[in-house]
């Protein structure tokens, strides 16, 4: 872990504070789970923009058998215990057949984020909705960007979602954004630099990349949300 840790820091515009969190995080999955194949940390901290007061650490989790539901209790402790510490973390839990036998939106075996700490602390760790459609973009973002914190799985291996259902996924994001307090309107143009890269040059990039490739190129965040609205809404995705 250490190794992977001092990479990612190295590589990446990743703050130290996150470093030893990692570690920490790495150590309760070894205690807590018996057959991890890869722990994958994906998103801005696998990449660049990520911002210590806001942005959070994405981890995904493949497993060969579902979990006991002791050993996801104890990992429901930790990271509770862990997360904000000082940064959030972003945790899904997914079985190897869920990938081979790929549906979407692709059920879970577990997740945790802020948003269910009240649930977790009241020991409602499940059930939780299986059906996650946002795995079909962090899955698609691992693939090209992630970084198995465990050295077990290089994350090219991971399968290729189809373009049409992280489309989809994406198009669900922008909708989720929207009925949000405010809109959300910096979150939903940075998305969209991102994707309208994706959807020109097949690129996967960060939300701050997505915003630079946009400036290197002249074109308004503001324009460039309206033109990938449009687009999305071409399409009836599943």
């Amino acid at each position: 872990m250490e190794d992977a840790a001092d990479r990612i820091h190295a590589e990446s515009d990743l703050p130290p504070s996150a470093v030893p969190l990692l570690r920490r995080l790495c150590t309760l999955l070894r205690n807590t789970l018996t057959d991890i194949r890869a722990a994958v940390l994906h998103g801005s901290a696998a990449s660049s923009g990520f911002e210590p007061a806001r942005s959070d650490l994405d981890v995904l989790v493949i497993v060969d058998e579902t979990p006991k539901y002791d050993d996801l209790a104890g990992l429901a402790s930790g990271l509770l215990h862990l997360s904000n510490q000082p940064h959030p973390i972003e945790f899904s839990i997914i079985a190897q057949q869920a990938l081979t036998d790929w549906v979407h939106p692709c059920p879970h075996l577990f997740h945790f984020g802020e948003e269910l700490r009240g649930q977790f602390e009241a020991g409602h760790i499940l059930p939780q909705s299986p059906a996650d459609a946002d795995l079909a973009m962090h899955l698609t973002v691992a693939r090209a960007r992630g970084i198995d914190l465990l050295g077990r799985l290089p994350t090219s291996e991971l399968p290729e979602i189809p373009q049409r259902d992280y489309l989809a996924a994406i198009r669900a994001d922008f909708e989720w954004a929207q009925r949000q307090p405010g809109g959300m309107v910096d979150y939903m143009q940075a998305n969209a630099c991102r994707t309208l890269a994706y959807l020109t040059d097949a690129v996967v990039l960060s939300k701050s990349e997505g915003r630079q490739c946009c400036a290197d190129r002249n074109l308004q965040p503001e324009r460039v949300l309206a033109t990938v609205l449009q687009e999305l809404g071409k399409h009836e995705y599943l």
